[in-house]
């Protein structure tokens, strides 16, 4: 959080995402993002109006500025503004941060959710071993979000989040899953990144097991 001053009084702007709750990310998402920024030919209409009216919605979103405030900020310190502070977050949103680490579990308001865990049965691991088969089902729809993940963060992936994060010995039901689906929006991006991130992790080491164990079949029968 960074506090800085416009036209006299000082107003705070998040800067890092554990500043940022997943509502506010997904309001980001839904910002139309202008066509100059996606090819990287920006004409001076870009530079002067198109480029700082984006770069104003973004600061409504991560800031206390008030809009009848942001909408008298000259473009050229809307830029600055951006550039200096909320720039990685649109950049984080397209192609995933990289400084993020997998979680098993975490803590958000007086309570701790876990993550099901993989098993190794030999050389092979199973994605969500220790899951009831409803939650497996229903967390199916990950492959779906993942995709949507593509074009920024969404509702979708609260779903998930509350499908699969769980306290212990708490039992699936669609009840529970929309109950929390709705508080999570207020979970902190940095967990939800770190559960994204758990998730592709899991289906990572399942996709290689599978790989290795086909590998070996494979080299058993030339061998034989």
């Amino acid at each position: 959080m960074v506090v800085i001053s416009v036209n006299g009084n000082d107003y705070k702007v998040k800067t890092s995402w554990d500043e940022v709750t997943a509502k506010e990310a997904i309001r980001v998402s839904k910002i139309e993002v202008p066509h100059s920024i996606l090819t990287g030919e920006v004409t001076k209409a870009d530079q002067i109006k198109n480029l700082p009216a984006y770069y104003g919605k973004v600061l409504e979103v991560l800031s206390n500025i008030p809009s009848d405030v942001i909408d008298k900020i000259q473009w050229s310190e809307r830029t600055v503004f951006f550039n200096e502070y909320l720039k990685h977050f649109i950049v984080d949103l397209a192609s995933m941060p990289d400084n993020i680490k997998p979680i098993e579990k975490f803590e958000f308001k007086g309570k701790t959710y876990y993550l099901p865990k993989n098993k190794t049965l030999g050389d092979n691991k199973i994605p969500y071993f220790f899951m009831d088969t409803m939650t497996f089902t229903e967390s199916a729809n990950f492959t779906m979000v993942a995709e949507d993940l593509k074009t920024g963060i969404n509702d979708n992936f609260l779903i998930v989040i509350a499908t699969l994060a769980k306290e212990k010995d708490e039992i699936y039901t669609e009840e529970n899953t929309v109950n929390k689906s709705i508080l999570f929006q207020d979970l902190p991006m940095s967990i939800v990144w770190g559960v994204f991130f758990c998730i592709i992790q899991r289906c990572n080491e399942f996709a290689n097991s599978i790989t290795s164990h086909l590998k070996k079949q494979l080299e058993k029968e030339i061998a034989s």
